[in-house]
């Protein structure tokens, strides 16, 4: 489940985020760093495990900018794996859903 940035996120971000510039500058191109750490919101029990996806995106005639990511999740694996095996997909299959209700129009209340 994606989460939104907040302060405390961001700060467990920014080294992911340095090596992710640092990498971004090296090469010109768009780069990811994952990473992970454990939060807790005020209204939670417990330690979450958040999974980090650290991007300095690069479009033509743009200035680098930061975009920071936030998945929250029992899974196991990796970091990557999570975020674009995992979180990803389940947007694809979102949108492949969207899509559907969109060009059949089954989403009216009249169907």
């Amino acid at each position: 489940m994606a989460v939104a940035k907040n302060s405390v996120l961001q700060r467990h971000a920014e080294a992911a985020l340095d090596q992710a510039r640092a990498e971004s500058a090296r090469t010109g191109r768009t780069a990811h760093v994952y990473a992970e750490t454990r939060d807790a919101a005020a209204t939670w029990n417990d330690l979450w495990r958040v999974v980090i996806k650290a991007e300095v995106v690069r479009l033509d005639d743009r200035d680098p900018r930061d975009n920071s990511r936030f998945v929250v999740t029992n899974l196991r694996h990796v970091p990557r794996y999570v975020y674009e095996k995992v979180y990803c997909a389940r947007g694809n299959i979102e949108n492949r859903i969207k899509e559907l209700l969109d060009g059949l129009q089954i989403d009216r209340t009249s169907c």
